[in-house]
């Protein structure tokens, strides 16, 4: 299996009860010439143990046990040693269709690309059951340059910054690896990547799942290590600002958009909550005075940040009000 060409590269961590659900939605697949490396990084449950049995079984596969490092240093180990010419990453309690595969690799064959992608279902669950759906709605079938391609992801028009649903050519990560111990890892890798090709290839097939377990957004408290996501962002723009000065726009919408979900809607049961939201319009002020002129930016999240701005004790009470509903709901369902 020296000269393959693709290398799926999994990281497992305590997902005992889903990565028998993803190996063999891999192991299935249609398209043969690949090689599935699991890399367990460090799991305390049972999760080593499965992967093991399944290299057993299956010459495919190949399983590495490390020290736990994370996601971003899991990948970077997987690549190391990949044979494949391309690159797939799939997390372990995610699972994908059957033609997953054949649909990425017979992408960049039939337009000659480093990259391309496709569409993801976003399933949240609770335990157990599904409590919410999300379909991605890219519906481009084809190609298109980077720059618009860099476009759609700053934009979230049906291209996400994360690793899974796309398909790399081993030569694009050459000098670049993901950020060990860091949070949001795609958004300080894939946006590089896609700058780093000529053209990016889209399919509008949903063959991804993407599994979102326990409302982990929601219950998750933030910390301070979360507020690096705007340097991670400021870190982007500058490199944006240098190379592609005509997506500056579409990027203060990525920025704005990033915090007000991620950080300000998050921040609202911190002790602290009014020294955070001070701390996070203190920082590239700019991008918050565009934000009423962006055009990217809906009216509703426009309103959004303007209570959030002035009205921060209100902002507070009505997120935390809605978290809690969706918890509810969420519970019924379940």
């Amino acid at each position: 299996m020296e000269n393959i060409e693709i290398s799926v590269i999994v990281p497992v961590y305590n997902v005992e009860y889903y990565i028998h659900n993803c190996v063999k939605s891999i192991l299935n697949q249609t398209f043969k010439d690949f090689e599935l490396l699991l890399i367990d990084d460090g799991s305390t449950d049972n999760s080593g143990k499965i992967c093991d049995r399944y290299a057993k079984r299956y010459s495919t596969v190949k399983v590495f046990h490390k020290v736990n490092g994370g996601l971003s240093d899991a990948r970077n180990y997987g690549m190391k040693l990949a044979k494949g010419k391309y690159f797939v990453f799939i997390d372990s309690d995610d699972f994908v269709e059957l033609n997953y595969l054949e649909v990425l690799f017979n992408l960049v064959k039939k337009y000659n690309v480093q990259m391309a992608c496709l569409n993801s279902v976003r399933e949240y669950k609770s335990d157990f059951n599904l409590v919410g759906k999300y379909i991605d709605s890219n519906n481009i079938e084809g190609v298109i340059d980077k720059k618009k391609a860099l476009k759609k992801m700053l934009i979230r028009d049906g291209f996400g910054v994360n690793a899974w649903a796309k398909i790399y050519s081993k030569k694009l990560f050459k000098d670049v690896e993901y950020p060990k111990g860091k949070l949001y890892e795609d958004l300080q890798t894939v946006p590089y990547l896609v700058a780093k090709c000529d053209k990016v290839a889209f399919s509008s097939l949903k063959l991804y799942h993407y599994v979102k377990r326990n409302n982990s957004i929601l219950n998750r408290q933030l910390t301070n290590t979360d507020l690096t996501l705007i340097s991670y962002l400021s870190i982007l723009g500058e490199y944006l600002e240098k190379n592609f000065p005509d997506l500056i726009e579409a990027f203060e919408y990525r920025y704005v958009s990033d915090v007000l979900k991620v950080l300000i809607n998050r921040a609202v049961f911190l002790e602290n909550y009014h020294e955070v939201l001070e701390r996070i319009f203190m920082q590239n002020v700019i991008f918050w005075k565009n934000a009423n002129f962006n055009v990217f930016l809906s009216k509703r999240e426009k309103i959004q940040i303007y209570v959030a701005k002035n009205f921060p004790r209100l902002y507070k009470n009505i997120i935390k009000i809605v978290i809690y509903s969706i918890k509810v709901k969420n519970n019924y369902k379940s």
